[in-house]
């Protein structure tokens, strides 16, 4: 068990210019660079760049001749997941297919009832999947592992909860392997928000790199000639002291590089704004949700109009351009929610506002609660498009159409 693919599958539709679909997720370099230095050939490889057909995948798998392929899961890609295995045990019956990821973490039983997929990594995947391999080659007890998810003898074993990496320094760093141009300063979010699965795969448990490893990361794939970075935290500016010994050391570093990255309006500051920018940062996003505090409240976003405005002018003030992501379709959403989220774009006059469908993710407090209620169960999952979509509107909104 020495070769290993990693594979990250195109989403269901095309997505040309959508950059955060587009490129590999920072978790497969993370656990290339694992697996690399415990002694595996790792090759990784991302879907969008392969013709979605047997025969270029076929194509693929004879190159490279794994003998475990493993796929990065989430909503939107399930079922492209699904064809790639099902083509890995057309083509190369004897590989092992593993399925990690969000997606995979909670949908664990919809990606095993399909015989094409072998195993499936739930939660932080470095040790489960090296766990794995090792269990594989040795022929060990596949229950002792944990975080796995598996099929033996018809029966789906799901096994305890792995622990969390809690020094993340201690992981090899990805740039000396790869290179790409979104990066992260910790795992994880202590928010709540009702529409997002971070809060359960990450149980709201926030681990930081420290600024050297972080910024030696940067240096490496500035040499790599990478200029310009994506910032990917959940929320880059959690830790103020971190974030601020990481700008300086990118200043004397002399690095001169742009990036962007994601914030909350209540999680920063004007000394953190003015450092980031100083650091190179031009753009900074937000989720705002909604203009309506009600809407706000449902989604369980505390934070207010007020921060919002806030954070908006230090960013402007600094030549950082705010950018706002808003969300509709919400539970009691309604013409007088959407038109405050409308007014406050048009007096606050982000850089861009982006408006999202609210979507449903296995995962989440609001899957839960559909599922709770009955409206939804696993078949959802087998249609063949992207996401569960909840659209709310007002009787009256509606009566509009």
């Amino acid at each position: 068990m020495k070769k290993v693919l990693l594979v990250y599958p195109p989403c269901f539709y095309a997505r040309p210019q959508d950059e955060d679909h587009l490129v590999m997720p920072i978790g497969l370099y993370y656990l290339g660079a694992f697996l690399k230095e415990k002694g595996f050939e790792v090759s990784l490889l991302n879907g969008h760049e392969v013709e979605l057909s047997a025969q270029a995948v076929e194509r693929v798998l004879r190159r490279e001749l794994p003998d475990v392929v493993g796929f990065s899961a989430f909503n939107a890609n399930r079922v492209n997941v699904l064809k790639w295995a099902r083509w890995v045990k057309e083509f190369l019956p004897s590989a092992h297919t593993v399925v990690g990821g969000v997606a995979a973490t909670f949908m664990s039983e919809y990606f095993l009832a399909h015989s094409e997929v072998d195993f499936v990594i739930r939660g932080e995947g470095e040790l489960t999947f090296l766990n794995l391999l090792k269990a594989l080659e040795d022929k060990q007890d596949l229950r002792q592992i944990k975080g796995l998810a598996f099929k033996q003898e018809g029966e789906i074993i799901i096994t305890p909860e792995a622990e969390f990496i809690e020094d993340l320094d201690s992981l090899p760093n990805p740039a000396r392997y790869f290179t790409y141009n979104h990066v992260l300063l910790g795992r994880g979010c202590p928010y709540n928000c009702v529409f997002c699965a971070s809060p359960k795969f990450w149980q709201r448990k926030v681990r930081f790199h420290s600024a050297d490893y972080f910024v030696e990361q940067l240096k490496l794939l500035k040499a790599k000639g990478v200029n310009f970075f994506y910032f990917s935290d959940d929320t880059f500016t959690l830790k103020k002291d971190l974030v601020l010994s990481v700008c300086e050391k990118i200043k004397k570093e002399k690095l001169n590089i742009n990036w962007f990255a994601i914030s909350r309006v209540d999680a920063l500051d004007e000394e953190i704004v003015k450092a980031m920018r100083l650091a190179g940062c031009i753009q900074i996003s937000f989720g705002i949700e909604s203009g309506d505090e009600n809407i706000r409240k449902k989604l369980n976003k505390n934070i207010t109009l007020e921060d919002a405005r806030e954070a908006f002018k230090l960013c402007k003030k600094y030549s950082i351009l705010p950018r706002a992501y808003f969300i509709y379709g919400n539970p009691g959403e309604s013409e007088k929610s959407i038109d405050r989220s409308i007014e406050f774009i048009e007096k606050t006059k982000p850089l861009n506002a982006i408006f999202y469908v609210l979507h449903v993710f296995p995962g989440t407090k609001l899957y839960e609660q559909l599922w709770q209620q009955g409206k939804i169960d696993a078949s959802v999952w087998e249609k063949e498009g992207e996401d569960l979509l909840y659209f709310e509107v007002d009787k009256q909104l509606e009566a509009q159409k």
